[in-house]
């Protein structure tokens, strides 16, 4: 005979001898029905469909790195995803210069004053406002909108 609880064994789930189981993950029985019970470290069940089990690696996963639907940005790079945390590596002339690869190479390096060229490099002039032109610090001769309004007598 079989001398287990039909309802809750992942041996004998629902019926004597039906073992639960499913890929990278734990398999638990609920109400005599197979399911997953956790899933494996590094693993996550991204898509919902019982029969793959924890079929998402999020340690290596651009699409879920470190969970499911958290997603590597590719703006103006190519992202990768190792260990479960995302990185990017920036196309010519972008930067990742707030260091957070979730959004990406978010800084053109040829035309910010603050990252002039690479990230961190500000551009600075004692008689004039800075600019930067691809990828150099250059005195722009545009003044500001406070004091354009004074010199043109504007209010």
């Amino acid at each position: 005979g079989c001398e287990t609880n039909l309802n809750t064994s992942a041996a004998s789930c629902g019926a004597c001898g039906n073992a639960c189981s499913f890929a990278n993950a734990t398999p638990a029985c609920t109400g005599g029905r197979c399911t997953i019970g956790a899933c494996n470290a590094g693993f996550a069940d991204c898509d919902m469909n019982l029969s793959n089990g924890c079929e998402t690696n999020t340690g290596s996963n651009v699409a879920h790195c470190g969970g499911c639907g958290m997603v590597c940005a590719a703006i103006n790079g190519t992202p990768s995803c190792g260990g479960g945390a995302c990185s990017i590596v920036c196309g010519a002339g972008f930067g990742d210069c707030d260091g957070n690869p979730r959004n990406g190479c978010e800084t053109n390096l040829g035309a910010s004053a603050a990252h002039c060229g690479a990230c961190g490099r500000a551009c600075s002039f004692a008689n004039g406002m800075p600019g930067c032109r691809a990828g150099t610090c250059a005195r722009s001769h545009r003044l500001p909108a406070a004091q354009a309004n004074v010199s043109s007598g504007a209010p």
